[in-house]
Order: structure tokens, then C-alpha cells, then sequence
């Protein structure tokens, strides 16, 4: 590690340069980055005689507004050539053109350092995708597309013929298993929403805290239900709450716990091409 031996000079390892800085009421300000130690040096003792004369503030601000950033306009690094500077959510990058056609933005230190070397199209392919399935997607081919951080989009077909586009990772992360035509097939199987049995969203009205729990104010206690395949099942009123959410619990148990399950197998089965299984005759019984 490099070590200047001068007060408020220090050597940055990342940009490879010294720099200067100065503390003033608990607040670091940052005087620049150099390659000569003893320009640092200077950039710390005029520092320390603005201070002193109690102009520094304004000598500071002064300096941030007069220091130009470096023109990389026309030059070219790798495959390429910086076109215009411009901010992007606060922060300046460089709208480069790729030897490609393609344009895209880099920042400064990623250009000259090498970070980045072309739009994305020397990127190499870490999987040949084609001809994978991922759920009701075969995937046919790489198209030319890239997202913008620069990932490859791959073009798939669904089952049902119809075709889509999707990176690797939402294919491999299971984020999309079919053109849509899938979520829509498994929703009401057996004329129940698998999702709305597992949400745990309560109504606005809710009192309890818990799904099919509330209060009855004409007989002052805690009424539970449920609701099954569009079916109400009335379970009794309690005194206490803990009785009513017991309750509700129990009959969740028996209905809800083996249609999911059932549910799951089904929704593997149609992803894989299989035959689903049967569906089990749930009876409720108090």
C-alpha cells in the first residue's frame, strides 16, 4: 500500500491516483484526484489557507463548478467510440456507439479502464438455451435483442403455439413458464382459485386479524366460516377469538390442506405433459 507521509493525502487504489482531501466541521471535502503526490500536496495546503482566511465554502464551490470533466468525445476504446455526455438518474455517463450499430451508456471510469467493451454483443453465451424446455416454453433460438443491462433475450415457444421472448435468468428462475395460457389453465381447477385459498389478504371489513373470523355485534361474539368449491360452511359462534381461529384452522385442515396439495401434483403433472391426477372427493365433516 502506497503512503504519501502528508496530512489529508492518500493513495486511492481504485482510480490508482492520490488524493487529496480536507476535513472542515466534521465534513470531508474531496480536492481531486492526481497522479503526482506533490500536486495533492498543493491541493491540501491552498485548502488550508482558504480555511484559514475563512473563505473556503465559497473558494470550494467555486472549484466544483470550474473543474471540467474530461472530454472523451470521438475516442474510441475497445468497440466504442463515446458519442455525447449526458446525466442519467443523477449520474453522468457517455452515450457510446458499439462497433455493432447498437448505442449504449457507460460511465467514464468504465470506458477507460476497460469495464466495459461493447454494447453487450461480446458478452459470451454461458448456455446454448436452444431446445430447452422451461415449463410450456421450448426455446428456439437467440434473437439479436438485448434488455438493458445488456442480457440476451431468447425466443421461445409456447405449447400452445403461440410464441414469446425471455432472458435466461427468468427462464431458469422459473419467472415464466408459458406464454400466460398456463396461469389461466391451472387457476380454477376444480372450480377453485388455489391462490385465493393460500393468500392471507383479509377484507377491509375484517375485524379479527384472521380469514374467516369476525365479530357479530347482535350476538356479541366471534363468528368463524369458510368457504369451499363456492360452498359457505357455517362454524360456530364463541366467546373467545382463539375458539373461532381454532375452528376456522380445523376446517381449513380439511378442506383447503388436500385440495392444495392435490393442486400441485395436478399443476406438475400438466407441466411435464403428463396425465394429471384424479381429484380427491373432500368432505366436510365438523
Amino acid at each position: 500500500m502506497k503512503k504519501s507521509g502528508i496530512t489529508g493525502v492518500t493513495w486511492n487504489t481504485h482510480r490508482s491516483k492520490w488524493q487529496s482531501h480536507i476535513s472542515l466541521n466534521k465534513k470531508t471535502y474531496n480536492l481531486g484526484f492526481y497522479t503526482d503526490v506533490e500536486e495533492a500536496r498543493l491541493a491540501r495546503e491552498q485548502a488550508e489557507a482558504k480555511i484559514a482566511d475563512g473563505s473556503f465554502i465559497d473558494w470550494f464551490k467555486n472549484r466544483v463548478k470550474t473543474t471540467r470533466y474530461e472530454d472523451l468525445t470521438g475516442q474510441t476504446f475497445n468497440r466504442l467510440t463515446a458519442l455525447y455526455r449526458e446525466h442519467r438518474d443523477g449520474r453522468p455517463y457517455w452515450v457510446c456507439k458499439c462497433e455493432c450499430g447498437n448505442e449504449t451508456y457507460v460511465n467514464a471510469g468504465a470506458l477507460k479502464n476497460g469495464g466495459v467493451k461493447s454494447c453487450g454483443c461480446l458478452v459470451p453465451v454461458r448456455e446454448d438455451l436452444c431446445g430447452r424446455r422451461f415449463g410450456r416454453l421450448i426455446v428456439l433460438e437467440k434473437t439479436e435483442k438485448r434488455t438493458k443491462d445488456h442480457c440476451i433475450i431468447w425466443k421461445c415457444q409456447c405449447d400452445c403455439g403461440k410464441i414469446v421472448e425471455a432472458t435466461r435468468q427468468i427462464l431458469c428462475k422459473g419467472y415464466k413458464k408459458s406464454c400466460g395460457c398456463w396461469n389461466e389453465s391451472v387457476k380454477y381447477v376444480g372450480g377453485t382459485n388455489a391462490a385465493f385459498l393460500k393468500s392471507e389478504q383479509l377484507s377491509r371489513r375484517n375485524t379479527s386479524g384472521v380469514k374467516g373470523v369476525s365479530w357479530v355485534e347482535r350476538s356479541g361474539k366471534w363468528k368463524a366460516r369458510i368457504t369451499f368449491k363456492r360452498k359457505f360452511y357455517s362454524l360456530g359462534c364463541y366467546d373467545d377469538i382463539n375458539d373461532a381461529i381454532k375452528a376456522r384452522k380445523q376446517a381449513e385442515e380439511q378442506l383447503y390442506r388436500p385440495f392444495l396439495e392435490w393442486h400441485e401434483a395436478y399443476v406438475e403433472a400438466v407441466m411435464k405433459g403428463e396425465p394429471p391426477p384424479e381429484e380427491p372427493d373432500i368432505q366436510f365433516t365438523r
